[in-house]
């Protein structure tokens, strides 16, 4: 897949099939058949048949030969596994109609492309728009129509003769698989039953009180966005595409006065926007709304009903692009919409992109992905230069080590990708969430936060337990969750990054990645007498936290910091401690208007106040325990100061 060499089983108990009319298969079953699942909400609407292993090959083959002899048949798809387990272990996915393909040429005429799908029998449903970045290559969209040539053929057998037979006209044919997860977000009933006492938004700001049944944080464990609210850094002129699945209620009291202006049904050829309320055949949840809602949430209308929920980049212009409902037999979702969507938020000119997914067979998403991100993001500056589109991704659920010798074949894109932010979870006493963490599971039995080494270019973790977030309004749901998992904690960073980017536009994808890199606390680390050692095999980085626990305060200070011109001049300043928690502070030769600013060592801003007295000035830190402060003093020329005091 994508010029990637790989294999797969056919799984032999499990054959699918469609028909012209797109309709479910109601004749009688054979014995050999244990079960047929048919989704209908799916792109392709196909029937699944799982296959009794009691019986052989030949009962098989009769129930497949039947079936192609039906007038109404129309095509037939393989699902495919890296093990010979049987289909109830679910590790199987399903292929369908469609193939996604590159060709060799980007400027291929309409005739050209029109000649090659006559020659093999296929309908182009979804083209490239013509205002990606040129000098790449798009993918198209295929689907197979009703072969007069061979009913037998599928999409794998296809693509196969396409890549070893068509090689000066196809750069790579890649068969449309259900191999996309949502990281679910994984709700937990009881923290629903408690709605009211839970602190759902300590990720934002944890003073080290209750959160959930009686049990208090660890102040300061959190991604300090408050800090940066502080700073003015809310994501205002931002765009953040979410690629997602199920619908949207734009209605939402938390959502109709963000900067929501419209979603998109990727599931359709062209795709539809949207500008009101949306469902997928009246699904009655939705993980786009949860994920959007920790990046949108509006602030300040919480009543007695609603606005339960806060963003962390609540200002940001938001964009959620729909790629339909999973399906219910092991909750994967196919490929193809993901590509659209890729391709789609590369053409709205996304800032940032959100993926609380992952995909275990990327094949061509990952050539779509990376053409994005680097072709993305006018410069503000130069607008034929290209800063590049910020893409963050969810790690997974699992509580599992990947890349070791059981976990070896697990694939988690796009959080695997060096251009990518790859994001872990962590709990609210700063720890890895795991169900054996120090401190509590809080909550969790199962799941967790998936980890491995630096080879597996994951950058850092972020809260993702006990999350209060959006849901949709129904009647089994007030419009409100409390939620836990990557799906979570991928959209805190999104937010963050967004913040950095109302504050730096200017800054490349590559940078933004390293501020968030270098501003991530190295939380519980051994140094201080913790259990995460930071400087193994990669400098600054642990096998469970990546290079710590994402803080926004740090990474916005680095960035507003990152490249500053060299004709600006350290703030000449006088300080006198008068050892009772204060200090006085004198800045001679300066009577612009500047900025004072002490914060704690963990980032968190305690006082701040502008001046532009040239005498001494008192900056009181009595009410504060005794340690170490930094002091920040700055002007609007770019001029600064920093040291530390000792209370």
């Amino acid at each position: 897949m994508d010029g990637v060499k790989d294999w797969y089983n056919v799984q032999k108990d499990v054959f699918c099939f469609s028909f012209t009319d797109n309709s479910k298969y109601t004749g009688q079953l054979p014995p050999c058949v244990d079960t047929i699942i048919y989704y209908s909400n799916s792109y392709s609407q196909f029937n699944e048949v799982h296959f009794k292993g009691s019986y052989g090959t030949s009962s098989r083959m009769s129930f497949v030969d039947y079936i192609t002899s039906l007038n109404r048949f129309k095509t037939l798809a393989y699902a495919l596994s890296k093990t010979t387990n049987s289909y109830a272990h679910r590790e199987f996915f399903q292929t369908d109609d469609v193939l996604m393909i590159t060709f060799n040429n980007p400027s291929l005429s309409s005739g050209e492309i029109s000649a090659f799908a006559d020659k093999y029998e296929l309908e182009m449903v979804y083209a490239p728009d013509p205002s990606l970045p040129s000098g790449v290559s798009w993918a198209y969209s295929f689907k197979m129509k009703k072969s007069l040539k061979d009913k037998y053929r599928t999409s794998v057998g296809l693509a196969k003769t396409l890549n070893e037979h068509e090689v000066s006209l196809v750069k790579y044919a890649d068969p449309d698989t259900y191999t996309v997860k949502p990281l679910s977000c994984d709700p937990v009933d009881e923290m629903n039953s408690f709605y009211q006492n839970i602190n759902g938004s300590w990720f934002l700001h944890n003073d080290g009180g209750t959160i959930w049944q009686g049990k208090s944080g660890t102040a300061g464990a959190d991604a300090h966005i408050c800090d940066c609210w502080g700073e003015g850094a809310t994501g205002q002129g931002i765009k953040i595409g979410v690629i997602d699945h199920y619908g949207f209620q734009l209605s939402h009291p938390d959502f109709v006065n963000a900067n929501i202006p419209y979603t998109i049904n990727m599931i359709v050829s062209p795709p539809d926007t949207l500008f009101s309320d949306f469902l997928y055949n009246n699904e009655l949840s939705s993980h786009s709304m949860q994920v959007t809602g920790v990046i949108a949430a509006q602030p300040d209308n919480l009543t007695a009903t609603d606005g339960y929920a806060v963003g962390g980049a609540y200002n940001a212009t938001v964009i959620p692009y729909l790629c339909g409902i999973p399906k219910p037999f092991n909750s994967d979702a196919n490929r193809e919409p993901i590509k659209n969507a890729i391709q789609k938020a590369a053409t709205d000119n996304c800032d940032v992109l959100n993926i609380s997914l992952s995909i275990s067979t990327p094949g061509m998403l990952s050539s779509q992905l990376y053409n994005a991100t680097i072709g993305g993001r006018p410069d503000p500056n130069n607008p034929s230069l290209k800063r590049g589109m910020v893409v963050v991704a969810g790690t997974g659920n699992d509580n599992r080590q990947l890349g070791t010798v059981s976990t070896q074949n697990v694939v988690t894109f796009p959080a695997n990708q060096n251009y990518t932010i790859g994001v872990g979870w962590s709990n609210p006493d700063d720890y890895r969430a795991s169900p054996n963490a120090p401190g509590g599971a809080w909550g969790l039995t199962a799941t967790g936060s998936d980890y491995g080494n630096s080879t597996l270019n994951f950058d850092v973790v972020a809260p993702g337990i006990i999350i209060r977030t959006t849901d949709l309004i129904n009647s089994s749901s007030n419009g409100y969750k409390v939620e836990r998992g990557a799906s979570l904690a991928t959209p805190v960073v999104s937010s963050i990054v967004a913040m950095i980017l109302q504050k730096r536009p200017d800054l490349t994808y590559q940078q933004v990645k390293e501020v968030i890199r270098n501003g991530a606390e190295k939380v519980h680390s051994t140094d201080n007498g913790g259990i995460y050692n930071y400087n193994m095999g990669q400098p600054g980085f642990n096998v469970e936290m990546f290079y710590g626990r994402v803080n926004c305060f740090n990474s916005l200070k680095i960035a507003e910091t990152l490249g500053v011109k060299e004709n600006t001049r350290e703030i000449k300043t006088i300080i006198r401690d008068n050892y009772d928690g204060s200090f006085i502070i004198t800045t001679p030769q300066n009577q612009e208007l500047k900025t004072v600013a002490v914060y704690d060592l963990s980032g968190k801003l305690l006082t701040k106040e502008t001046t532009n007295k040239e005498a001494a000035f008192k900056v009181d830190l009595s009410n504060y325990g005794k340690g170490m402060y930094l002091l920040k003093i700055y002007d609007a020329a770019g001029n600064s100061f920093t040291t530390k005091l000792m209370r």
